[in-house]
């Protein structure tokens, strides 16, 4: 039996070592998000009018994409390891290619050879010397059963899956969120005050414009604008991630990924003696 006494050690260390860099990355998040934000008023004197700006000062540490990919590692490690124990406990070594199978098609995941057997690739390969319990427990928490009972929301496992894909070839793109309580308020009388809110904010973007009462370089409004890290622009297969908060969604894939690893281990219980 590998891993000890408890073959299930790896995988739950890779777990807590992806939550402990989540909760560090979220204080890094806050602190960065107080200090690299500026507000300016802008006067257009030839169109008699004043906008308020967004303005960044800092650009995220490039550190941040890189600790993402880490976290990401880890958790999808930790699913690979539950399975490499599971074979080993059945079968007493390990297999040539096993790992968690995550599937989006149900028949590539069934896939066998023309003589019946596991198809090289499948996802019945990847499982095919875990226990029975086990083989259907991963069954049910595939992407596409998971689409079956809940069309309309996206498995977190497809989302870990696209994640370390998108951290193998490029860095996984952030941006700012703007979080929905920022305000913006007259301090003294304006004219035609009009919002220009994004779901984003980005440098230079211009968030409120007016028509001043007065061009005394008195400022006009009050504002209090936040943001949050959110993941930013890529493929059309990010459509979930995209502009979704990188925090909320690593630790739903956390949790995602922890109750699949209590599953797994909870088959073993199921053997006979």
């Amino acid at each position: 039996m590998s891993g000890g006494t408890d073959p299930f050690a790896g995988a739950r260390a890779r777990l807590d070592r992806a939550f402990e860099q989540i909760g560090a990355l979220d204080a890094d998040f806050q602190e960065f998000s107080e200090r690299t934000q500026a507000l300016r008023e802008v006067v257009d004197h030839g169109a008699g009018r004043k906008r308020l700006e967004y303005v960044v000062t800092e650009e995220f540490p490039s550190s941040w994409s890189a600790i993402v990919g880490e976290i990401v590692y880890d958790l999808r490690s930790a699913l690979d390891h539950a399975v490499y124990e599971l074979t080993c406990l059945e079968n007493g070594g390990p297999l040539g290619q096993t790992g968690f199978p995550i599937f989006e098609d149900e028949a590539r995941y069934e896939e066998l050879t023309t003589r019946g057997d596991p198809a090289l690739g499948s996802g019945v390969f990847m499982i095919r010397g875990v226990n029975p319990y086990a083989k259907a427990a991963i069954r049910t928490l595939q992407p596409f059963e998971v689409r079956k009972a809940a069309p309309f929301e996206e498995p977190m496992l497809s989302v870990l899956h696209a994640l370390g894909a998108a951290d193998r070839n490029r860095t996984i793109p952030l941006g700012r969120l703007r979080w929905p309580g920022s305000t913006i308020r007259s301090r003294r009388p304006v004219r035609e005050l009009a919002f220009r809110w994004g779901a984003t904010l980005e440098d230079g973007d211009v968030l409120a414009e007016w028509i001043p009462t007065a061009l005394d370089g008195e400022p006009d409004v009050d504002a209090a604008v936040e943001f949050d890290v959110c993941f930013g622009e890529a493929a059309p297969t990010w459509s979930y991630a995209k502009h979704a908060p990188v925090i909320d969604v690593l630790e739903k894939i956390g949790a995602t990924a922890s109750d699949t690893v209590r599953i797994l281990e909870a088959t073993v219980s199921l053997l006979p003696a």
